[in-house]
């Protein structure tokens, strides 16, 4: 979990970028009265057989929402991955409808805008280093906002944890990583695949499930530095 000094810093700059949101014309919006993953989120791959080609296994949805509960439509939802180190991948093009991603010093961020109803979908390409036990990022790693204002810390998963390329997709070897991951009992977000915030024996399933699939075959052959 974040150190006390983390959410002071997160609750600061939420704070700070309160006027600026309602100067935009959009509402402030309201995390109590808004819908995210309340734990974690999965980095998916794609196959461009299916449409749309990411990876339906990683969706999830947020709904903005201000503080009187009324959706905020145009809300820009964002997630900063820069905390997420030294395993997790995130692809430099993401290309699920609405999706953008900026790779710069502050670490790479995905970003969506919400509808009409405040709604943003989200399926997030992405991937780990893991060569078997290796060292990961912990739980609580990414930062969920809304206009700036924080939402919530979320825990990554990620089917594709071949470290030799991103782009080579799920593969039976990333079955192999992640069972050694289970057998060591490490403290990983990468590998927690049904989101209890524990990798253990559950996990596994849920990943050969994703390689019969074919869902995640593919993925992009580049990665936010």
């Amino acid at each position: 979990m974040m150190s006390w000094i983390c959410w002071v810093a997160v609750l600061t700059v939420g704070v700070a970028t309160s006027a600026s949101t309602a100067l935009a014309g959009i509402p402030i919006p309201s995390p109590i009265h808004s819908t995210y993953p309340q734990k974690s989120i999965t980095l998916v791959g794609r196959n461009d057989s299916n449409t749309p080609a990411e990876d339906s296994a990683g969706e999830f949805m947020v709904i903005v929402r201000n503080t009187d509960g009324f959706p905020s439509p145009g809300a820009e939802v964002t997630i900063n991955f820069s905390n997420c180190t030294p395993d997790i991948l995130v692809s430099d093009i993401q290309t699920f409808p609405g999706l953008s991603v900026t790779c710069d010093g502050a670490g790479p961020t995905v970003r969506a805008f919400a509808n009409g109803q405040g709604v943003v979908w989200l399926r997030i390409l992405g991937a780990a280093v893991n060569a078997g036990n290796s060292p990961g990022a912990g739980p609580d790693c990414a930062v969920l906002r809304a206009q700036g204002v924080f939402f919530n810390t979320l825990t990554i998963a990620a089917f594709d944890q071949n470290s030799s390329a991103v782009q080579n997709g799920v593969r039976a070897n990333d079955v192999a990583v992640v069972i050694s991951d289970v057998l060591a009992k490490v403290v990983v977000g990468r590998s927690d695949f049904n989101h209890d915030e524990v990798v253990q024996i559950d996990d596994v399933p849920i990943l050969i499930s994703t390689l019969l699939s074919g869902r995640s075959a593919q993925n992009v052959a580049s990665i936010c530095p």
